[in-house]
């Protein structure tokens, strides 16, 4: 019987081995969430550096600022501050 008793296939090799890939999965994803939650700033710092939407990777050069002082993305409406936003005719100097 491969159904409900202790010693058969099912308890020796199938429950622990989906057990197993469910209990990896799970702690990868919230390693995964953990990362992507502490280095987000940074990321979309950069993107923003760049005149990029970090939500959606869209140019925001050449955008209106609203009433709010924020430039609001067409492509996926995320605002973002304007004062954040560096437009791609401005140049950066690295000392």
């Amino acid at each position: 019987m491969l159904l409900g008793q202790k010693g058969t296939l099912l308890w020796n090799l199938i429950i622990p081995f989906c057990s197993s890939i469910v209990v990896s999965t799970l702690l990868w994803f919230g390693l995964l969430g953990w990362v992507r939650l502490r280095k987000f700033d940074r990321i979309a710092q950069i993107h923003l550096t760049h005149g990029i939407c970090p939500s959606c990777a869209y140019q925001l050069d050449d955008l209106t600022t609203q009433d709010d002082g924020c430039v609001v993305c067409p492509e996926c409406n995320a605002a973002w501050k304007q004062s954040r936003v560096r437009r791609a005719d401005e140049t950066v100097t690295h000392a």
